[in-house]
């Protein structure tokens, strides 16, 4: 169904070392899913970590060899914006509101790109693209900024260097030749591990290899009992 994801599988890690992701993705999943399963996987959508796409990137050329990577909106977008763009406390009060709506305009305007129905070729997203730019360059979000022009600098550098250059991993319309059931972000997992960490019956540091299993397996009786 489209946007929805399906675990079918965990894999425990120490750490988030590179080292850790490519036992993972290099040696335990190539032993742990078979060569015809593997074959049939056209898409593998991660988030930022550099570690763990490095690894990805690795994995695609030998366990994975019929899949495409892809990038997930939600962090380039959302923990991008929140990284390199003032948030609301940075403006004067009577414009906090105007700038809230300002920057859930411009998010909405970029998750649009990420999605069917949206951006159907390059010549669209060249427009949406440059309607964008003229947009965020306008009087009305000066205004909204307090008339700071470096907060609009800041903008437009954090497309050009922080979400333009990953095109090819966030445009819709690039891969949607591709079985990928139209996700966009991996905010679902997201979910998941935060329910894995903060569950009432959750994983502790302190646990042993034996206790944490049986954990995630109640957690998974659990979550299969309510759907």
């Amino acid at each position: 169904s489209v946007n929805k994801q399906v675990v079918f599988m965990f894999v425990w890690i120490p750490n988030e070392q590179r080292i850790s992701f490519r036992w993972v993705f290099s040696h335990a999943i190539s032993q742990l899913v078979p060569a015809w399963l593997r074959s049939r996987v056209k898409f593998i959508m991660k988030d930022g970590d550099p570690q763990q796409r490095n690894e990805i990137l690795i994995a695609l050329q030998s366990v994975f060899m019929n899949a495409i990577e892809g990038g997930c909106g939600w962090h380039m977008v959302e923990q991008g914006w929140k990284d390199k763009v003032p948030g609301e406390k940075f403006f004067s009060t009577k414009n906090r509101m105007r700038w809230k709506k300002v920057t859930q305009h411009v998010k909405r305007w970029m998750y649009s790109w990420m999605k069917p129905g949206r951006i159907e070729d390059a010549d669209e997203y060249k427009i949406s693209k440059f309607l964008l730019l003229q947009f965020i360059c306008s009087r009305p979000v000066l205004d909204a900024a307090d008339g700071k022009m470096d907060v609009i600098m800041m903008i437009l550098r954090f497309l050009q260097n922080h979400v333009f250059v990953y095109e090819h991993l966030y445009l819709h319309y690039m891969r949607k030749h591709i079985r990928h059931f139209d996700i966009s972000h991996s905010c679902a997992h997201e979910g998941t591990n935060l329910g894995l960490k903060s569950h009432s019956a959750s994983m502790k540091a302190t646990m042993t290899l034996k206790n944490a299993s049986q954990t995630l397996a109640l957690q998974s009786t659990i979550q299969a009992k309510k759907c």
